[in-house]
């Protein structure tokens, strides 16, 4: 898990994303703090994303989260959005999913942040 991490700070680093935080500070981070990283980085790809979670409830975050990475083509352990009181429960959970999942595509964000 520690050079998956590794690696999602070095793209995390890189153009487009440019973020500062190395290892340590990453790796210090919140659920909520990461699942934000992660909310930054659907921004990126599609501006409606563009959310602060404090302003969201976890039911709103968890679906629309869920709905997108489905629209990105990733196969979600939830079919129906509406079931995402669960999910909200595992923030930990959907965050991981959602770090490890994204991180092999990672390198193709920036040229889709470029269209």
């Amino acid at each position: 898990m520690s050079s998956e991490i590794q690696s999602i700070v070095e793209h995390l680093r890189a153009a487009p994303f440019n973020r500062s935080e190395g290892l340590v500070d990453f790796s210090k981070k919140s659920p909520l703090e990461l699942l934000q990283v992660v909310t930054d980085v659907f921004a990126l790809i599609d501006d409606r994303q563009k959310k602060d979670l404090r302003d969201e409830t976890k039911d709103d975050m968890t679906a629309r989260m869920l709905q997108f990475i489905t629209v990105l083509g990733y196969r979600t352990a939830v079919d129906d959005p509406s079931v995402c009181t669960a999910a909200a429960a595992s923030m930990r959970i959907l965050q991981c999913y959602l770090l490890h999942q994204l991180q092999p595509a990672m390198h193709n964000i920036a040229d889709v942040a470029s269209l």
